[in-house]
């Protein structure tokens, strides 16, 4: 019996082992699934047989150690390591990501919870966002006819109203990134970018200011006189658009000269677009200028 129960208490470790090797192997053929948390497998000893108890030592005798034979051991329990991973861009919008703690919250069987970090969602055939491998669907706060997102409320089907109507906003803030062209033409002169117009005898231009009296500094000489020619070569959209010539004289305006603008190169400055134009003048001599119009408007 004793060498049966030897062999017991080592298949039982062969027997746990199988545990922690099939862990490892599900931990490595999930190595590139989405959100997937790698498990960890916990040992405890078998319970202690007890072959002879203990003495406690007297004034002659020393104490008598128990006799304890272990029966081998068990799987205390599999526990899975939840800590943030790394995040990785796909290209799709539909793939989310939680960065910290928490979890999507998805609608099962019969509208149950479900909790997942798997952010691979994505449309079904009503624009609902849903997981392609089960079918539920993310729960959150849609957003309302005037774009807020009401939080706090009860959860909803997050719905993506692909071409549906809504309501337009006009865009008020962008940011422009880039680099200058290193092959550009090279400018041999001053140039003046992004600046306002100023008028010769002080003060800033406005609409109804002659062209003869504008300055690019305030109280400076005036760039322009009765007879001279603007033209301006400009592109919109990476393309060129026709050049423009723009007669200066005696009683041409600054509004004049914007209303040229507008319909050579398509501008809605009634819209209040224009004032995100930026107009470089360089004045090439005293009787005739030339200018380039960048067209940053959106």
């Amino acid at each position: 019996m004793a060498l049966i129960r030897a062999l017991n208490t080592a298949v039982s470790g062969l027997r746990n082992m199988q545990i922690g090797i099939d862990t490892i192997g599900n931990n490595i053929a999930n190595v590139n699934t989405t959100a997937f948390k790698n498990s960890r497998v916990q040992f405890q000893s078998q319970f202690y047989q007890t072959l002879s108890y203990g003495s406690s030592a007297t004034g002659s005798l020393g104490g008598v150690n128990p006799q304890q034979v272990g029966l081998g051991m068990n799987t205390a329990g599999i526990s899975q390591d939840f800590s943030q991973g790394a995040l990785e861009t796909t290209g799709l919008n539909s793939d989310l990501a939680i960065e910290g703690d928490g979890f999507f919250i998805m609608s099962g069987p019969n509208g149950t919870p479900v909790y997942s970090r798997d952010g691979g969602f994505r449309k079904n055939v009503a624009n609902f966002l849903v997981n392609p491998s089960t079918g539920f669907k993310v729960q959150g706060w849609n957003a309302d006819a005037s774009f807020n997102i009401a939080t706090g409320g009860a959860l909803e089907d997050i719905l993506v109203p692909v071409g549906s109507m809504s309501i337009a906003a006009q865009t008020t803030t962008a940011d422009y990134v880039g680099n200058l062209n290193p092959k550009g033409v090279l400018a041999l002169n001053g140039t003046i970018t992004g600046t306002s117009l100023f008028l010769a005898a002080g003060g800033v231009a406005v609409g109804g200011t002659l062209m003869t009296a504008v300055s690019d500094t305030n109280g400076g000489s005036a760039l322009f006189t009765a007879g001279d020619h603007i033209t301006i070569a400009a592109k919109k959209g990476g393309r060129s658009v026709p050049t423009g010539d723009f007669a200066v004289t005696a009683t041409t305006t600054v509004t004049d000269f914007m209303t040229f603008l507008d319909q050579m190169l398509g501008l809605n400055s009634a819209a209040g677009i224009f004032g995100s134009n930026r107009l470089n003048l360089n004045q090439a001599s005293a009787t005739a200028a030339t200018a380039t119009i960048t067209d940053n408007a959106t």
